[in-house]
């Protein structure tokens, strides 16, 4: 009994980390420089609030395993009474799925996403904002700490990747999350133009949403929540968008 707690502390303990953080690399676009740089326009940047720092509430509400609130990339886990680390962990092999918060609860796990662009991804704000999500979801326990930053930059701006690059995982983190056995993956991503925003050529809000699994070595879901975040998208000087700072719709 002591050990099968002390398993499951463990296991907690690396699920809230995985909550909690991003990864960070240092990928190097063909110019030498990271992601794409774009000047805002004026109304942008009075307009659009950055969201606050990792761990900070006026980025988040945070969501157990099972609950219906959300949890946004590059935030901290809120303590909880169910468990030491944070977040409950329950088998989901025996639940009914239902609808939570506009998103289906998972029932296995999800087929990786790519991790590469295609030139499709760009045309739209939806689509930048939709693939990018996927990719930063995407956490393989077989990949080093941070991998899921070092692949979202081909769909960012300079900004919005220094920003999620601002929030990467700690050596000592990651351990805990390898010893646990533990890979992120997200469902399909729902994309919308939010009507909550400033309007300006060239720049758009888009609201993401999505559901996170936390998926063990054996291909089982040992636990999920909902995953919702705001982007400002921006148009380049060639038509194609991409995915800059996280803001504060409302």
């Amino acid at each position: 009994m002591n050990r099968t707690i002390a398993a499951l502390g463990g296991l907690v303990v690396a699920v809230a980390v995985l909550v909690g953080c991003t990864w960070t690399s240092s990928p190097q676009t063909s110019a030498g420089k990271p992601g794409v740089t774009i000047t805002p326009t004026p109304l942008i940047q009075t307009r659009a609030a950055v969201s606050s720092p990792a761990g900070s509430a006026a980025d988040s509400t945070e969501s157990s395993s099972t609950g219906d609130s959300t949890e946004s990339p590059g935030t901290t886990a809120s303590t909880s009474a169910a468990t030491p680390g944070g977040v409950s962990i329950r088998s989901l092999s025996s639940t009914t799925p239902v609808a939570r918060g506009g998103v289906q609860v998972l029932t296995a796990a999800p087929r990786p996403p790519r991790t590469t662009p295609n030139p499709s991804d760009f045309l739209s704000p939806t689509a930048v904002a939709a693939a990018y999500l996927a990719a930063w979801c995407y956490q393989p326990l077989t990949k080093p700490a941070n991998q899921n930053i070092a692949q979202v930059m081909p769909w960012m701006t300079a900004l919005g990747w220094a920003q999620d690059k601002s929030r990467g995982i700690t050596g000592d983190m990651w351990e805990q999350t390898v010893k646990a056995g533990l890979t992120s993956i997200c469902g399909p991503v729902q994309a919308t133009e939010s009507t909550d925003a400033p309007t300006a050529d060239g720049m758009r809000w888009v609201s993401l949403l999505t559901r996170r699994a936390y998926v063990a070595g054996n291909g089982k879901i040992v636990g999920q929540q909902n995953l919702a975040q705001t982007r400002r998208v921006l148009r380049a000087s060639n038509g194609q968008w991409f995915v800059d700072i996280s803001v504060n719709a409302g």
